[in-house]
């Protein structure tokens, strides 16, 4: 069995075999559904679209989104959440 390390210097170890040529599989159970959405994602993009208001240029949607968006993954997104609405 051999070792492969991660660009972040993590030692990951390998089978002699991926998992489609009989090897170990890495992964036993599915991935959940994604993306969870609630019903509160639901009515939020629900009310812009009946608000009319879908550009950057006539609602404030897309600024506010960006913002919350900036915020929820911190200083380490800060600068680099780009879209096309600019």
């Amino acid at each position: 069995m051999g070792n492969w390390r991660s660009e972040i210097g993590i030692l990951w170890p390998m089978s002699e075999q991926l998992a489609i040529d009989g090897g170990p599989k890495v992964r036993e159970l599915p991935y959940p559904p994604w993306p969870v959405l609630g019903e509160e994602d639901v009515e939020a993009v629900a009310e812009v679209l009946r608000s009319g208001k879908l550009t950057q240029l006539t609602g404030g949607a897309v600024t506010a989104f960006e913002e919350s968006l900036r915020a929820a993954l911190d200083a380490r997104a800060r600068g680099q959440v780009g879209a096309s609405s600019h």
